[in-house]
């Protein structure tokens, strides 16, 4: 079962931590850049009024996890819009995952089945699916 741990722990930290090349991520990129994702992030930018420079601030905390030292008022306001939209952040500020945790716990299944990928006969076949195996765990841990 540590095993299983350790391996959801470093799929989360490949998965939300990838870095970007040596130029950063464009300057609209962040991970849920598309889609619906993409006009609730306008709608939230345009209702907080926020600058270019707040966005690029916002883009570093998605990117990055870390938070600016003192982010302004709209700053904070923005990821409620977003996290409040998503259902991850009641009106009133507290948090609310369920869906995450019932991912985390897919995921963590779906990598017991990573976990008995063999072939040592074909390891390049091995290869291929445990990549494809892992790209399933990625997707339900990015499941936010």
């Amino acid at each position: 079962m540590k095993t299983v741990l350790v391996l959801v722990l470093c799929v989360f930290a490949w998965s939300c931590c990838e870095k970007p090349g040596p130029e950063g991520p464009p300057p609209t990129e962040h991970p849920k850049h598309h889609g619906r994702h993409h006009k609730l992030e306008k709608e939230c930018q345009e209702k907080g009024n926020l600058t270019d420079a707040d966005m690029k601030t916002i883009r570093k905390v998605w990117h990055t996890g870390q938070a600016p030292t003192e982010p302004s008022d709209a700053i904070k306001c923005y990821f409620k819009c977003v996290l409040v939209h998503e259902k991850k952040l009641t009106e009133d500020g507290a948090a609310s995952l369920k869906g995450m945790q019932q991912n985390y716990t897919k995921a963590v299944e779906k990598l017991g089945e990573c976990n008995q990928i063999k072939n040592n006969d074909r390891p390049c076949d091995a290869a291929l699916s445990l990549a494809t195996c892992l790209s399933e765990v990625k997707h339900l841990v990015r499941g936010f």
